[in-house]
């Protein structure tokens, strides 16, 4: 067993006319340099990285009943609810696409408490739930550009690796820049500041490979202000882990940045 083969499992196929479900698969490990494109996955013999190319999903299904389904190029393929559960590890938890439901709840309890609270934000906040991020920010960006608004402030999960100097049981990830660009130096001090009077050990960083609506947004020229606020995660992109209380913990910084964007 490899490590790649964890990640093959159940998806759903959705069809225009039926959900198909499916399974991702390589193929049988018990295979020689015959089956080469099984073969060169393999670490201890054609040792090339898995990639899409390697892999299909098999539904048990002829063409014929796909097409009836509505299955075709361009049908979206979906990692299967049975493999979205939460898990707890500890005082952390664990799950796939972490990233964004883990900031959507945070920013959700955002707005919870904004409506508990007497205080008001100094002026209008627009809470948006983009699309399409990961393919050059098309939702953020669109947001970015029509709506009212000199400062947009992306919520995001942060990678804790060495060459960050950021750790997965430290406080939120505040970033400097990433991949397309500086942010605002003083929006990201203020949430540095508010972050540590909440007690919590914000942690600075500088981003490599990584962007977000904001930057995506700061780079297009749609916002002239921007900043990153992350939730420290274990493995962005994977099977993502944060720590339990890392979601309010962005929920109380957001809240208190709103309320108070300048100190």
């Amino acid at each position: 067993m490899y490590p790649g083969n964890f990640g093959l499992g159940p998806v759903v196929i959705l069809g225009n006319r039926q959900v198909v479900p499916g399974v991702l698969t390589l193929g049988s490990e018990h295979t020689t340099e015959e089956s080469r494109r099984i073969w060169e996955t393999k670490p201890d013999k054609g040792d090339q990285a898995l990639d899409w190319t390697h892999v299909y999903v098999f539904t048990g299904r002829s063409i014929e009943q796909l097409t009836e389904a509505g299955v075709r190029p361009g049908t979206r393929v979906c990692v299967d609810g049975s493999k979205r559960s939460l898990v707890e590890v500890g005082d952390y938890i664990g799950c796939y696409f972490m990233d964004d439901r883990a900031p959507l709840t945070a920013m959700l309890g955002a707005v919870q408490l904004l409506g508990e609270t007497d205080r008001r934000p100094r002026g209008d906040v627009y809470f948006v739930c983009t699309v399409k991020e990961e393919i050059g920010g098309v939702g953020g960006n669109y947001a970015s550009r029509t709506l009212p608004g000199t400062l947009t402030l992306a919520l995001e999960v942060g990678p804790t690796e060495v060459e960050y100097s950021t750790t997965v049981d430290s406080g939120p990830i505040i970033a400097y820049s990433d991949a397309q660009g500086t942010y605002d130096k003083s929006v990201a001090d203020r949430l540095m500041d508010i972050a540590d009077n909440l007690g919590m050990s914000a942690q600075a960083a500088v981003l490599g490979a990584f962007e977000s609506d904001a930057s995506h947004a700061l780079a297009s020229g749609h916002s002239p202000r921007g900043g990153l606020l992350c939730l420290p995660t274990l493995s962005t992109h994977g099977y993502e882990v944060i720590k339990a209380d890392a979601i309010p913990a962005m929920t109380r910084v957001l809240t208190e940045f709103l309320l108070d964007p300048v100190g």
